[in-house]
């Protein structure tokens, strides 16, 4: 985006204000024109991923310039924003997302809906600006160009994927029918898949008037005890929950394909692309509460509170503890679910170590003033000695002696003392105590 058109649309106040400065200002065509250029012939640096660098590739889900798989309301985007930098920040040493925004702009609509959702991702870029800026968060190109035979392959992969996962969806679906001012709606919605209560996560198809009669007719024969028979659902229904299936596996398997292309992790924040990735492999089954989702949940003392580019000063300050950072949450939220182990006693963890180190940091910070104050009185004597007996050698030898003593001990202590800043500088906790020591330092100013 080019820097006037970047100053215009960060300046908007409002989705109706973007519409009036979209044709009045001739933002409209330029956006157009490197939306148009960045697709077709913009080079995305082809990222290669340095040894023992950790990489992710942000699914659908978790990528917060894309619509699918979670709420679209203004507040939770941008709340998801949020998060998502608070994860490219501290769990991976580069974050790639697909660059969906072009390819969204280089056909840009004049219409309220589209001017909506383009102030939401115009308020999300203003978040992730810093992130990009630093290389932190970087973005891949929109298309895979694939030969015949990969994209024949690639079909026949997401139909595979996407049998395996319309099963599990007839196992969870539930099914409703609506009216709305473009006619009625088909809506799916899957509370097994849920970890938060609110805002379910629906998918919405339209129907015409004798389908909604027919699927009300379904509906009312259905038993409420059991889960929606799929043998007996109207045709167009099991087609519809086939197509969504397959959509997801689809959208997947692009994300993983980037993945590899990248040397990278694929992560997602949703359930059903949980199931999907699994049933990529041909794997059937996933537990309702994944280790995709604990991390997720995973709300951190202090690191929630920080801005963006809080964040990168607080990867700049714990570089060194976050390997073992995120080692540590890979083992944690990655294991299987026991009792009293989960994402509040992760996060309870982390925070006691990071008290632990600061109370030890504190520790030898006390006694580095000590040990000093009685060092530079063992040298104030030594010198007054030696100047005083400057005439006598022996008196003299003594006091040159007592000093240089005193400093080569002060030495070895603050080399001891530094050693073990140094290793308590690489404890996962270390983390969370920069971002406290952030947030105290903000509230100083």
């Amino acid at each position: 985006m080019g820097e006037r058109s970047r100053k215009i649309t960060t300046e908007c106040s409002s989705a109706a204000d973007l519409r009036k400065r979209w044709h009045r200002t001739g933002l409209a065509k330029e956006v157009r024109r490197q939306a148009d250029y960045t697709v077709s012939k913009h080079e995305y640096s082809e990222p290669l991923s340095a040894p023992g660098s950790f990489n992710i590739v942000a699914t659908e889900s978790l990528d917060p310039l894309t619509e699918g798989n979670k709420c679209n309301q203004h507040s939770c985007r941008l709340t998801r924003a949020d998060l998502f930098a608070q994860t490219a920040a501290l769990y991976a040493d580069s974050t790639y997302l697909v660059d969906t925004l072009s390819m969204a702009l280089r056909s840009a609509k004049d219409n309220d809906a589209f001017m909506a959702d383009l102030f939401t991702n115009l308020q999300v870029l203003k978040k992730l600006f810093p992130l990009l800026e630093r290389g932190i968060v970087k973005f891949v190109p929109p298309r895979l160009h694939l030969c015949s035979e990969c994209s024949s392959a690639m079909k026949s992969a997401t139909e595979r994927s996407g049998a395996i996962l319309s099963g599990q969806f007839w196992d969870a679906v539930q099914v409703r029918v609506a009216l709305y001012g473009m006619g009625p709606l088909l809506i799916f919605s899957f509370p097994e898949f849920e970890t938060q209560e609110y805002h379910p996560l629906i998918y919405t198809s339209s129907i015409s008037d004798s389908q909604k009669r027919e699927v009300e007719k379904w509906l009312k024969s259905a038993s409420t005890k059991q889960p929606l028979s799929r043998t007996s659902a109207p045709v167009f229904v099991e087609e519809r929950v086939r197509a969504l299936a397959e959509h997801l596996s689809a959208n997947v398997l692009f994300d993983a394909s980037i993945a590899a292309r990248v040397g990278g992790t694929l992560l997602s924040a949703d359930q059903a692309e949980a199931r999907s990735i699994l049933s990529l492999d041909g794997k059937a089954t996933l537990s309702p509460r994944s280790k995709w989702e604990n991390l997720r949940q995973v709300q951190l003392p202090w690191v929630a509170e920080l801005t963006v580019p809080e964040l990168i000063m607080l990867r700049d300050q714990a570089s060194k503890a976050l390997p073992r950072f995120r080692e540590l949450l890979a083992a944690r939220v990655g294991q299987q679910p026991k009792k009293g182990i989960g994402p509040r006693e992760v996060a309870a963890e982390l925070k006691s170590q990071a008290l632990d180190i600061e109370a030890e940091m504190h520790a030898l910070e006390i006694k580095g003033k000590e040990f000093f104050g009685l060092g530079v009185g063992g040298i104030s004597l030594g010198m007054v000695i030696y100047g005083l007996a400057a005439g006598i050698p022996v008196v003299a030898g003594a006091g040159l002696a007592a000093t240089i003593a005193t400093l080569l001990h002060l030495e070895k202590e603050e080399q001891g003392t530094a050693r073990t800043k140094r290793a308590l500088s690489t404890k996962p906790g270390f983390v969370l105590l920069r971002a406290k020591q952030l947030l105290q330092h903000r509230t100083k100013l």
